[in-house]
């Protein structure tokens, strides 16, 4: 019950986020972008609220412009990146409270399975939106691995935009800095190389922190 009503609210935001920026792009475009900023900024820090994970969405977003220049990505795509940054953990509203803090849920099992499914979640309530449809392949894909399906029933891999394999690599980064700190999050990454993370973004992600290291 507190997982549905999470889920509904969760897509209610979404919806009234998406009235904001349509709303503000009919008065005044030029403050549109800065609004759908806003409202998708209060979105992802809800999530990180609810799953502890505070500040994971700005290093994600300095990290995936970065990356996302290194190849040279068109705008489109730059933007789609930046939105789904904000919205690709929105799944995690429908997991049960008491599973993301540790306890017991009522039903064995259930946490888990809502946890591991939350992009497919995420996914659902990204479509439910028409303004932020063309976000749905990329929060379902934004764990997916660089070689797709495994007969798990995750996408193949012609059906991971470069998005997703952008979010993958870096969302994985960032978590495990936070867990474990920077150098072993690099040695994570080079060691999922070509299997969890595709190669091209692993590349520029490293460049990027080179960069940012010198």
């Amino acid at each position: 019950m507190i997982a549905t009503l999470a889920w509904g609210f969760a897509a209610a935001s979404l919806s009234a986020a998406a009235a904001i920026v349509a709303w503000t792009l009919s008065v005044q475009p030029r403050r549109a972008r800065e609004a759908g900023r806003r409202s998708l900024s209060a979105v992802s820090a809800a999530v990180e609220a609810r799953t502890g994970r505070e500040g994971d969405t700005a290093a994600i977003l300095v990290l995936v412009g970065s990356v996302a220049a290194k190849m040279n990505l068109a705008a489109e795509e730059r933007l789609n990146l930046e939105m789904s940054a904000h919205l690709c953990d929105i799944g995690m509203t429908a997991v049960p409270y008491a599973f993301l803090n540790g306890k017991p849920v009522s039903k064995p099992g259930a946490g888990k399975d809502a946890a591991f499914g939350h992009a497919e979640e995420g996914a659902g309530m990204i479509e439910r939106v028409e303004e932020l449809r063309p976000l749905t392949q990329i929060v379902r894909c934004h764990h997916a691995p660089f070689e797709g399906h495994d007969g798990t029933g995750l996408p193949t891999a012609e059906d991971i935009p470069v998005e997703a394999r952008i979010l993958c690599a870096v969302s994985a980064y960032v978590e495990t800095v936070r867990l474990n700190g920077r150098l072993l999050a690099v040695d994570a990454l080079k060691w999922g190389n070509r299997r969890e993370f595709c190669p091209v973004v692993v590349d520029a992600l490293l460049g990027v922190l080179r960069s940012d290291r010198d």
